[in-house]
């Protein structure tokens, strides 16, 4: 019947129409060609009016408007979609991702760069002075043998021990560069077997004081003498005051006449570790920054307070006391030893404090800290100052 008919031919177009719509499925549109369907041109089947289906990812998200700005990527077929990775940037469609029949190009990784961090510039020690540029220097030391408050010979000494610490602590090549000068100035030098022990040590020469005539004491009676700053003292202190302050400049004034630089030690200190090292180092280093133009370089810093100051490494000091280790140099010596000589009653130390603030521009003291020197001697050569205890320490000293 008509019914039955009509029935047919609905079956059978629709069976014709899902053989059309596998075969379009199970391609890319962009792959439907008309041979593959024996089609015409003009017969190609029109799917506009067909119901939207998801054949690119793009139909899988929510399309957004169109500006003149962004515009859709082209669309992805099926298979495309269903390998595709589901990245945030794709999904925004972000990313070109249009198939093509060449392979894919990996990605390239670009290896972040890494922050500059400005690195810290540590400061290098200085290397030690080359040997052809070490100076010379001579180390000047008056001595005499040291006794007790009770006028007997001391259980201690100091001078042995101070020039051997010296001697071995330094290289072969510093050797080649220091000299001791070593002053007997003992009433007796015949009797300091101390230093008589030196006599043959390598690079030691030994100079005796020559007896002058008999002192005569300024404002002397009742057995005291004053000092050109009042003080009162016995003559045997006062003997013993101008007694070191002849004796110290006529030791500096000869071993200025030696080297371009004088160590002047008293007796009685003990040395740091390598101390010609240090002192070599130090004198490079002021050179370098141009500070080598000095009178003197403070090397033992008494711990005394003389009011707010302090002695800093290589930095201007100001002198007040005292001369158990003093660096010179040679040239500025000769006025200082002129000014001692014109104040022959006032301590050795307190002439050096007066010359320098006559100039304090011109005579200028630096510091070395910590202090090479330090200062031990508990018995002095003026049996008077021997109390059994060291007078001052040092400041900054480390063996």
């Amino acid at each position: 019947t008509q019914s039955t008919w009509g029935n047919k031919l609905h079956v059978t177009m629709s069976m014709l129409l899902g053989v059309l719509l596998g075969v379009v499925l199970s391609n890319p549109i962009s792959e439907v060609v008309p041979q593959q369907l024996n089609l015409a041109p003009s017969d190609k089947p029109n799917f506009s009016n067909m119901p939207e289906r998801p054949t690119s990812f793009n139909a899988m998200i929510p399309a957004r408007k169109e500006n003149a700005a962004h515009r859709d990527p082209p669309a992805l077929s099926l298979e495309a979609a269903k390998t595709m990775p589901l990245t945030p940037d794709a999904m925004e469609g972000n990313v070109d991702t249009s198939v093509k029949k060449t392979k894919q190009a990996e990605p390239t990784l670009i290896e972040p760069q890494k922050e500059h961090v400005p690195q810290p510039k540590v400061q290098q020690a200085p290397p030690a002075p080359e040997s052809s540029r070490l100076p010379d220097i001579v180390i000047a030391i008056p001595t005499m043998r040291r006794w007790t408050k009770e006028h007997t010979p001391a259980p201690e000494h100091y001078l042995f021990n101070l020039v051997t610490g010296i001697w071995n602590g330094m290289s072969a090549e510093e050797r080649q560069h220091v000299t001791f000068l070593l002053m007997n100035v003992d009433k007796e030098p015949e009797k300091h077997d101390e230093l008589l022990k030196l006599q043959n040590h390598p690079n030691v020469r030994i100079v005796t004081k020559v007896k002058g005539s008999h002192l005569s004491i300024p404002n002397g009676q009742n057995g005291k003498a004053k000092l050109a700053d009042g003080r009162e003292v016995s003559i045997e202190s006062f003997e013993w005051v101008a007694g070191e302050t002849s004796d110290a400049p006529t030791l500096l004034l000869e071993a200025s006449k030696l080297a371009p630089y004088v160590i002047f030690l008293e007796d009685d200190v003990t040395p740091t570790s390598h101390v010609m090292s240090k002192v070599f180092n130090t004198l490079e280093e002021l050179r370098r920054e141009g500070k080598n133009d000095f009178l003197m370089v403070d090397l033992y810093t008494p711990a005394i307070y003389w009011g707010p100051q302090a002695a800093f490494n290589k930095e201007r000091y100001a002198f007040e006391c005292c001369t158990q280790a003093m660096l010179f140099d040679s040239r500025r010596v000769p006025e200082l030893v002129e000014y001692e000589f014109q104040h022959p009653d006032e301590p050795i130390d307190d002439n050096i404090r007066d010359f320098i603030r006559m100039k304090p521009d011109e005579r200028v003291v630096y510091a070395m800290v910590p202090n090479p020197f330090e200062h031990v001697g508990r018995f002095s050569s003026n049996p008077e100052k021997s109390t059994g205890v060291t007078e001052h320490r040092s400041l900054n000293f480390v063996p």
